[in-house]
């Protein structure tokens, strides 16, 4: 329901083909790296079909292609359906795409826990169903700025731990508070 709107945000913050000598995963298409693509089992990110996934791979990627991607290596796998708040869902989708997994889910937790009082949830970088109800038992006004402030919390300390990244700061903060 609220991929659509969530997946348009994270494109407006990824472009098309890069291949930044900072970036860290390497050459990038609409967001989906190198070596996000070689990660996946046997040859999921082998777009064009020679057995091998490659810069070819990276540069073949489409919009389509990428929303299609997005739902499936994302949306779908961290379950981000179940959120019920389109904001918190938008803000959810760009953390997974940007920050993978375990960061992401400790964002998220860190920032449920800003804005609970009380019942506090485990801070352990996995995004469960704890961690999905605990999402929706917030409200978003309060939530989506906690999000943004943890989010900025690790973009800052990237680049503290190391300098090259500060290339991407800017683009980080936009992201982070957009």
């Amino acid at each position: 329901m609220h991929f659509d709107l969530a997946v348009n945000d994270v494109l407006a913050h990824e472009g098309g083909f890069i291949d930044h000598l900072n970036d860290k995963g390497g050459a990038t298409a609409f967001g989906i790296s190198l070596r996000f693509l070689r990660g996946l089992p046997d040859t999921a990110g082998d777009i064009n079909g020679d057995g091998h996934v490659d810069l070819s791979d990276v540069k073949g990627r489409t919009k389509s292609h990428a929303k299609a991607f997005y739902h499936q290596y994302f949306w779908r796998h961290y379950r981000l359906g179940e959120i019920r708040q389109p904001a918190v869902a938008v803000k959810a989708l760009n953390l997974f795409v940007n920050m993978r997994g375990k960061t992401a889910a400790l964002v998220l937790q860190r920032a449920v826990n800003d804005c609970r009082y009380g019942e506090q949830i485990k801070v352990d970088g996995i995004a469960g169903s704890d961690t999905l109800a605990a999402l929706n038992s917030c409200k978003p006004e309060h939530l989506v700025p906690c999000i943004q402030w943890r989010q900025w919390e690790i973009y800052k300390s990237i680049v503290d731990s190391d300098a090259s990244q500060r290339t991407f700061i800017r683009g980080w903060k936009n992201r982070a508070f957009a």
